[in-house]
């Protein structure tokens, strides 16, 4: 046991309990995400229309935030990091930080077509958060290179 603040969290002092608690919310928000994904599709299928753009694109984000956070509560819940030693591949973190940067743009484009100006502390979140993904993704990837032959995840 370390007291290291940049220790993993698992190795800290009751880190485990608490990995393993977040691990559990998370894996329970994304069942959470899975019936509300289910029910929509079912709603979706009933309706008979195919021109519902805005539920499709609503049902393609609640699938990705559902295989997140469903990926990442059963790898903190069991304490399974992958091969790179990270939650996620680097390719998963680089596909979550496109979403955050398109999300970000999208929003921006928005509010300053509306003239919005002071609501843009909220694409500016988005935004921060796609270059914490980049940067955990480029961390992973270089984990990987430097600890060589590590032993893959079954």
């Amino acid at each position: 046991m370390s007291n290291n603040p940049n220790a993993p969290l698992a190795t800290q002092p009751g880190g485990l309990r608490i990995q393993r608690a977040v691990g559990v919310v998370a894996l329970l928000v994304g069942l959470a995400l899975a019936g509300l994904f289910v029910s929509g599709v079912f709603k979706l299928a009933s309706l008979r229309s195919a021109g519902e753009t805005f539920a499709l694109i609503f049902l393609a984000v609640i699938g990705v935030l559902m295989a997140f956070f469903v990926t990442v509560g059963w790898r903190m819940a069991l304490n399974r990091p992958n091969r790179y030693g990270s939650l996620l591949t680097p390719g998963l973190w680089f596909f979550v930080a496109v979403l955050f940067l398109i999300l970000a743009l999208t929003i921006a484009s928005f509010f300053v077509a509306e003239r919005r100006f002071s609501e843009l502390e909220t694409p500016a979140g988005a935004l921060a958060f796609a270059v914490l993904a980049a940067l955990a993704g480029r961390r992973a990837m270089k984990k990987r290179n430097v600890a060589g032959d590590v032993p893959r995840d079954f």
